[in-house]
């Protein structure tokens, strides 16, 4: 029988998933999407208004609770942040495009990207649009927004109904997104900042130090870990990640954590409908202070970037010669940290 962790919070510590349903039924949200002036509430305004007017989650007093938003039977994955780029109108209105500033792009991406034709993404490389590029980061970043002041409305009944004190809020992302710098958009086989930074962010009034932001390298897998100790709960040798109880709590330094972090692809997004297949690309990369190495394997060029120095990711230093002994110790550490990750099996015992 598999151990999940909430199953051990629950039984261990008597720490309840508390679910707020929400609407969001396929033909709700069809019928949204067809109206292009989306007169209708938007789909992630329809979950919060369900969540916040139907009776309270059953929640119990004085016991702990991790707050869980779902949709009918699964977690409130907020998947419209995505194509199509359509936000209400009043949300998109509140956006200066002359303000917005352009993709990330320098002409030297064209040339760069071409030595990484074969590998999986959802668009091709394209030169920057100008107006268009600042009109679709802007009904992004609204969309952004409207999941924002939903979310706080969510956070507001839990407070109003007497609920926060004993409820840990968790908000995160899977992903990032390109929009548009170094000529891609949406997402893929690649490593760029504006796919790995996601938003981490936790909420418990009244067990983590408040206004508190960290640099540090940490990544999703540390949730875990963190959840567990705030429990009580010793966390196994074996487990990945790395709890962020002692930041959140203020007894440790904010900006350190982790001497690396981790990313992996492992041919994990099919093609769209009707489009041809696309390459089942394998890359890792790793992540220290001042350097990231990206590794796709079986593909003979990779990148190594400066991000002290470069840190919008435009020099690829893969065969510059003076970055040789960095480049050499990034692979070496890449390799061990995927070794250390794999399952060896139950732990040993006794001598054999």
């Amino acid at each position: 029988m598999t151990v999940t962790l909430g199953s051990l919070l629950r039984q261990r510590h008597g720490w309840r998933r508390a679910a707020m349903l929400a609407l969001a039924s396929a033909s709700a949200s069809a019928a949204m999407a067809a109206s292009p002036d989306r007169a209708k509430p938007p789909v992630p305004a329809g979950r919060a208004d369900t969540a916040i007017t139907q009776p309270a989650p059953r929640l119990r007093p004085g016991k702990p609770n991790i707050l869980w938003i779902c949709t009918d039977q699964q977690r409130w994955d907020i998947f419209d942040p995505h194509a199509p780029l359509d936000p209400p109108g009043d949300f998109a209105a509140r956006y200066d495009l002359d303000a917005i500033p352009p993709p990330l792009w320098n002409d030297s991406d064209l040339a760069e990207k071409a030595a990484f034709e074969g590998i999986m993404f959802q668009t091709k490389v394209t030169k920057p649009r100008s107006a268009q590029d600042k009109l679709d980061k802007a009904k992004y970043w609204a969309k952004i927004e409207m999941i924002d002041e939903n979310v706080g409305r969510l956070l507001k009944r839990l407070e109003d109904s007497g609920q926060a004190d004993q409820t840990v809020v968790i908000f995160t992302s899977d992903h990032g997104e390109m929009l548009g710098d170094h000529g891609l958009w949406w997402k893929g086989c690649r490593f760029y900042e504006g796919l790995m930074r996601v938003p981490l962010v936790f909420w418990a009034p009244k067990r983590f130090r408040q206004d508190l932001r960290s640099h540090a390298l940490v990544d999703l897998m540390d949730i875990a870990p963190t959840l567990m100790e705030l429990a009580g709960e010793s966390v196994p040798k074996r487990m990945q990640g790395k709890s962020l109880l002692p930041i959140l709590k203020g007894t440790s330094a904010p900006d350190r954590h982790k001497d690396y972090i981790r990313g992996e692809f492992y041919a994990c997004l099919g093609p769209d409908e009707g489009s041809k297949e696309w390459p089942e690309n394998r890359a890792t990369m790793i992540r220290i202070e001042d350097y990231k190495l990206v590794v796709y394997h079986e593909h003979e060029k990779g990148e190594l970037f400066n991000l002290k120095n470069d840190p919008n990711e435009f020099v690829n230093l893969w065969d510059d010669p003076k970055f040789k002994d960095e480049r050499f110790m990034l692979l070496k550490k890449s390799f061990d940290s995927t070794v250390e990750s794999i399952n060896a099996g139950p732990e040993r015992i006794g001598r054999y």
